[in-house]
Parts: C-alpha cells; sequence; structure tokens
C-alpha cells in the first residue's frame, strides 16, 4: 500500500505510548503515590490489544489470511524464554516440573497473561473477520447486521467473564476468549477502515483529540467521576477498566496518529529523530513488556534506599534499555547460530 510505511510508523508509536502507560502503572506506589496518575493509564494494555485488532485485520486484507500458527508459535516461544529467565532469576534454580507449570499456567510473572489473551485472540480473529465481512453490507441491511455482530461480541464477554476462568490470572487474563480483551480486538478490527484514513488537517484532528483527552481527565479522574461506572461487563479480576476507559483509548489512538502525521509534516531533523526513537521503542514492545519488571527487580537491587529522582530515571531507563540489550544480544545469538 502506497501509505504503509506511515502506517508503520504511526502503530509504532502508539505501541511506545501504550508502553508508557504500562510502565506507569507498574511504578504505582514507587515513582508516584498519586493514584490519579495510575487512573489515567487504565488505556495501556487495551490500546495494545486494539492495535493488534487493527494490524490482524490489515493482515487480512492485504494477505487474505493470517498465520495463527507461526504467530502464536514465536510468540510461546518468545514468552517461554522469557519464564525460563524470570524462574531461574526467582528461584536461582530450575525444576524442570516447576518450569513447565509456570509456562503453561503463565504466572511467572504478572504481565504475562497477555500472551494468553493475545493467543486467544488470534485464534479467534478468523470468526471476527468472517463476522465482519458478513456485516459489511449497504444499506438498512448493514446497520442491522453490524448491531447484531457488535451484540454478538458483548454478550460472548459477558458470558467469558461470569461464567469461565482460566488459571486464575489477572487484569481479566483468567478468562476464556479473551474476557472483555475481545470486545477492544473487535473494536480495532472494526476500526480499520477509519484508521486507514488519512488526516486533511492533522493539526485540527491532534489539537481535537487532545482536547477531549482533557476533558475526559477533568471529568473522569480529577472529579472522579470514573468511580460511578462498574468494571467492564462486571469483572472482579480488574480493578478499575470501565467503559469510560474504552472511550479514553480510541482518543489516544487518534491522538497519536494525527500526532505522528503532524510531526511528519514538520520536515525536521529534530523530529525526525524523535520518530526514530518512538518507532525503535515501539518495533519492540514485546521484549519490553516481556522483561521490564525483570530489570525493575534488577535496577532496585543495584539501587537501593531513597526514592530519590536520580533512582526513578535510572529505574525507568533501565526498564525499556535492558530489555532491548537483551533483545539485541539474542539477535546477535540468532546470527552466529
Amino acid at each position: 500500500m502506497g501509505n504503509s510505511s506511515k502506517r508503520v510508523k504511526w502503530i509504532d508509536a502508539a505501541k511506545t505510548v501504550a508502553w508508557g502507560g504500562v510502565m506507569t502503572q507498574h511504578v504505582n506506589h514507587l515513582f508516584y503515590c498519586d493514584q490519579r496518575i495510575f487512573k489515567s493509564t487504565w488505556y495501556a494494555v487495551a490500546l495494545f490489544i486494539m492495535i493488534g485488532g487493527y494490524l490482524t485485520a490489515c493482515s487480512y486484507e492485504k494477505k487474505g489470511t493470517v498465520d495463527i500458527r507461526q504467530r502464536t508459535g514465536r510468540l510461546l516461544l518468545t514468552y517461554s524464554a522469557a519464564t525460563v529467565i524470570y524462574v531461574f532469576h526467582q528461584e536461582r534454580y530450575l525444576d524442570v516440573e516447576g518450569l513447565f507449570l509456570h509456562i503453561i499456567h503463565f504466572d511467572a510473572s504478572g504481565p504475562f497473561y497477555y500472551i494468553w489473551v493475545y493467543c486467544q485472540l488470534l485464534v479467534i480473529s478468523p470468526v471476527l473477520e468472517g463476522a465482519l465481512n458478513w456485516a459489511d453490507a449497504k444499506g438498512i441491511k448493514g446497520y442491522v447486521r453490524r448491531a447484531a455482530v457488535l451484540t454478538a461480541v458483548l454478550s460472548i464477554c459477558y458470558f467469558n467473564v461470569t461464567y469461565t476462568s482460566a488459571f486464575q490470572l489477572s487484569s481479566s487474563g483468567g478468562h476464556l476468549g479473551g474476557g472483555i480483551w475481545l470486545f477492544y480486538w473487535y473494536v480495532g478490527m472494526r476500526m480499520k477502515a477509519v484508521l486507514d484514513c488519512e488526516f486533511k488537517h492533522p493539526k485540527a484532528a491532534f489539537g481535537v483529540s487532545i482536547f477531549l483527552l482533557c476533558i475526559w481527565e477533568y471529568i473522569f479522574i480529577f472529579k472522579d467521576y470514573i468511580v460511578c461506572f462498574q468494571a467492564m461487563f462486571g469483572d472482579t479480576q480488574i480493578s478499575g477498566l470501565n467503559w469510560m476507559h474504552a472511550l479514553q483509548t480510541v482518543l489516544v489512538l487518534f491522538a497519536v496518529k494525527s500526532g505522528m502525521a503532524c510531526i511528519e509534516n514538520q520536515g525536521k531533523r529534530i523530529w525526525d529523530i524523535v520518530i526514530r526513537v518512538f518507532c525503535f521503542i515501539g518495533r519492540n514492545t514485546l521484549y519490553i513488556f516481556l522483561y521490564h519488571l525483570l530489570f525493575l527487580d534488577i535496577g532496585m537491587k543495584l539501587w537501593p534506599g531513597q526514592n530519590v529522582f536520580g533512582r526513578r530515571l535510572f529505574l525507568g531507563i533501565l526498564m525499556t534499555a535492558g530489555p532491548l540489550c537483551l533483545k539485541f544480544m539474542r539477535d546477535i545469538a540468532y546470527k552466529w547460530c
């Protein structure tokens, strides 16, 4: 596609923004104690899931299919290697039976629930793609069919959250079918046509997105009206994600896409460097997501004591740079093999 390079850039930038939200959540009570900051970043994993749905829809449009076996195989292999490293770091010993149990239960580290969720959503994707194609009709029939598909997705989410359980994982990971995350995956696939459109006035789009995000922040965080909304589908595994966070996630996605369009139009070297850094981090968010808590633990042991600014800066850099160095060493090992 003619705009594929631009599309990749804004997607990578969105992944970087999502990673920033994840890191902010995972340093709660370490870097800060103001829970308004924590509540403001609930969009993070939802944004990752929504991007995954969008990319899956892109793959169906471009190739007509998604190689589920290959994608899940690579993901599970990378995850399994991370589990081995985490278990050895925690226990300083490798027991094959215990390691196998950690791998199949996705519990060596809290964020590993995401792997279980993502693999399920990939498996479900062909059904969603078929449903979206069926709903892609003109006129009233199209609206009725799209409403029917949305109702079906919401019903499945409710059933999975209410009547299924898997591995006792956190953040809605302990449900079959992806739990609430199925809804975000569907939204990402559904929004493909909208996200593929180029902004005629990116500065205006960016300004509107930021303005609406500021209003959202003021109403739901600073005024704390977010407590008026229950968790999505009544999910007791997740402490705060609700329907207003779904709105926040969509606004963040549009803000990133329009913001990247504005930056690319500047044509200045400094902005080109910013884009390169954002895209580099975004391309490697899987490794950062898997290993950031490992390097946080290592960093806290290397620099114990008071939570001064220098220590926060050191830990923040280590949580991102550490996994990137690990991936770099893996890539070198692959080249030598």
